[in-house]
């Protein structure tokens, strides 16, 4: 049974380093959005936002506003597969950085990482353009999955990815996506 946390919604992270330095990295995705920091947080500070900017695979989601231990439910469709995720927000610094965990799935993604974990960091370039990066980590559940994940699985989340990071800066800019 894994570790549960409590934590209080004042509280806004457990230690980055702690989290992530025994995870393998997928990868790393940047882009630049022509908006302040506080509007690029406007929206990621709150997940029922997925829906409208990741719609490209986020069907739904049951959460809201963005705090340390929030749990949200997502509908996601991966290509021809639709299921459902749970996932536990395990590292927030409002205006610099969010991560979730993902705590169960029925797409099969636990069958293939032990653990994954993705998120935001945010940095201002001046006050109206901001970087966002995506980044994304997992554990294999073994050397057979680690191989599956680098030669399959990276090149398709690469592109989702990128797909979803130009919706964010078109609704952020442009107040749609397309």
């Amino acid at each position: 049974m894994e570790n549960q946390r409590v934590y209080s919604k004042s509280q806004t992270s457990m230690d980055r380093s702690a989290i992530l330095n025994n995870l393998e990295k997928i990868g790393s995705w940047k882009i630049t959005i022509h908006s302040s920091l506080q509007g690029v947080w406007k929206i990621l500070n709150d997940s029922s936002n997925m829906a409208i900017w990741g719609r490209s695979f986020v069907k739904h989601t049951t959460a809201g506003k963005e705090y340390l231990g929030a749990v949200r439910n997502c509908e996601l469709q991966m290509g021809n597969k639709i299921g459902k995720v749970k996932e536990e927000t395990i590292i927030y610094k409002p205006t610099s950085e969010i991560f979730w965990k993902m705590k169960e799935d029925n797409l099969g993604m636990k069958n293939i990482m032990n653990e994954f974990v993705f998120g935001f960091t945010t940095k201002s370039i001046d006050c109206q353009i901001t970087e966002v990066q995506f980044e994304q980590y997992y554990r294999p559940s073994n050397i057979f999955k680690r191989l599956l994940v680098k030669l399959m699985m990276k090149p398709k989340m690469g592109k989702t990815n990128k797909v979803l990071l130009q919706d964010l800066k078109r609704l952020i800019e442009k107040g749609q996506v397309v």
